[in-house]
């Protein structure tokens, strides 16, 4: 599950009894290393130049009436 982007893959191996623990585990490594390569680009949040960001912000709100705070 990625934190940043809220995106969820998952995997998944069965084990019988404790002593078959180590070896589900040996077996699901592996495969959670594959969604880490293969799904880079959904599990990280691109990353977004400043300037480009207050470009992008200014545009969502130009125009727009913004409420104000007023000090009493």
């Amino acid at each position: 599950m990625s934190t940043e982007t809220s995106r969820v893959f998952g995997e998944m191996v069965t084990y019988n009894d404790a002593a078959g623990l180590d070896k589900a585990v040996g077996e699901l490594a592996p495969k959670i290393e594959a969604i880490f390569t293969a799904q880079n680009a959904a599990l990280v949040a691109k990353a977004e130049e400043p300037g480009a960001q207050i470009a992008r912000l200014k545009q969502l709100v130009q125009g727009r009436k913004l409420p104000t705070s007023r000090s009493m």
